[in-house]
């Protein structure tokens, strides 16, 4: 089970990951723009952090970039789950420091995948009856 902070400014989104990583065995913790979100990981310190880039008060890139300069969250890995999907936007998250850059419409198997390759994996199903 991994702890993971999810970021988005879209409820349905927000609901979407919720609703499978909990599934899946997994903490999850929200928030709904960068800030709010920045203010969660030092509080949670969690295992990954799911960030979108278009967000009031605080966007994604100035939030990782944040959570790159604190030393206690530099280490726990980001994917940046956006919209945005030019050239020029997947290099500014590298820039910011993201560890993976995916773009939407949200695919799940793709969101899994690439957190299997930073090292965040599903937990084992749970097989009721098997000894």
């Amino acid at each position: 089970m991994a702890r993971i902070l999810l970021v988005d400014d879209d409820p349905a989104t927000l609901d979407v990951l919720d609703f499978a990583f909990q599934l899946e065995g997994h903490e999850t913790t929200t928030a709904v723009d960068g800030q709010e979100g920045l203010e969660a990981a030092v509080t949670v310190l969690p295992d990954l952090i799911v960030l979108d880039s278009m967000m009031p008060r605080m966007d994604g890139l100035t939030a990782a970039r944040l959570i790159r300069e604190t030393a206690e969250l530099d280490g726990i890995p980001i994917i940046m789950l956006t919209a945005k999907a030019m050239s020029s936007d997947i290099w500014a998250g590298w820039q910011a420091g993201v560890d993976s850059y995916i773009t939407k419409p949200l695919d799940l198997d793709v969101l899994r995948s690439e957190m299997a390759r930073i090292g965040i994996a599903a937990p084992a199903p749970i097989l009721a009856g098997v000894a």
